[in-house]
């Protein structure tokens, strides 16, 4: 359950992202600096399963996973965290890169999920796997939502309130991000209810030199962003 929009600049983009929990998850681990494969990068840690639902590297790509839903398991108790998967691809420098990982990888070990690629060169690559096919999409559009309830009804009550919004600059975002309209509940983008809520926003910042983690723990509405954390920015081999 999460919701997702970013918005592109000159020199890099900014990323927002709302992650909504059941209450009865483990409070997570704030973002700090490691590195996959030699490459560094900053993201929180699930304190239930590991793994991570959302990382950005210093070649400033980023890499997001909201759950899906609606298509049954076969009670099957073996999955691999979907968090896991995202931490593995923290190294990757290219959208075609992603897919090459993700269509070499036996994906029927993962519950449904979509995962998103954001580069600085302003792509936007997203990848839907339903626990039997893995389809692609470019060019899409914000923002991204996921919901265990009632998606379809979520999904489009927070569109029109982005619509209604219109935000046209980061502090918009964040603003949306924070909403309750058109009131505070399970179709909230700072989403409550009795079982379940947003338990954190981040926004993440690339630009021409660093790359920033900002990150609130706990509901948005209340929540202030903690101090960032920062990398430097690695140019892309062969990109200039």
């Amino acid at each position: 359950m999460c919701t997702m929009t970013w918005q592109f600049r000159d020199d890099g983009y900014e990323l927002f992202f709302n992650r909504d929990e059941a209450s009865s998850r483990l409070t997570a681990f704030p973002p700090e600096v490691r590195a996959t494969h030699g490459v560094a990068h900053i993201a929180p840690t699930d304190a239930d399963a590991g793994g991570t639902w959302m990382g950005v590297n210093a070649f400033g790509l980023s890499v997001c996973l909201l759950n899906g839903f609606g298509i049954t398991d076969s009670g099957r108790s073996d999955y691999i965290s979907r968090g896991a998967l995202v931490a593995s691809m923290l190294h990757i420098l290219s959208v075609d890169q992603a897919g090459q990982v993700l269509t070499a990888m036996d994906l029927t070990s993962y519950r449904p999920f979509s995962l998103v690629v954001i580069t600085p060169f302003s792509e936007v690559h997203v990848w839907h796997w339903d626990g039997i096919r893995l389809r692609t999409g470019a060019g899409v559009d914000g923002p991204l939502v996921s919901s265990s309830f009632k998606l379809v009804e979520v999904s489009d009550r927070r569109r029109s309130v982005f619509l209604e919004m219109r935000p046209r600059t980061p502090g918009e975002l964040e603003c949306f991000h924070r909403s309750h309209l058109p009131e505070a509940g399970p179709h909230s983008v700072c989403m409550h209810r009795e079982d379940a809520h947003t338990v954190s926003l981040s926004r993440v910042v690339v630009s021409r030199d660093r790359v920033a983690f900002y990150y609130a723990p706990g509901q948005p509405c209340t929540t202030p962003f903690n101090a960032p954390v920062f990398l430097a920015r690695r140019p892309v081999p062969g990109m200039r």
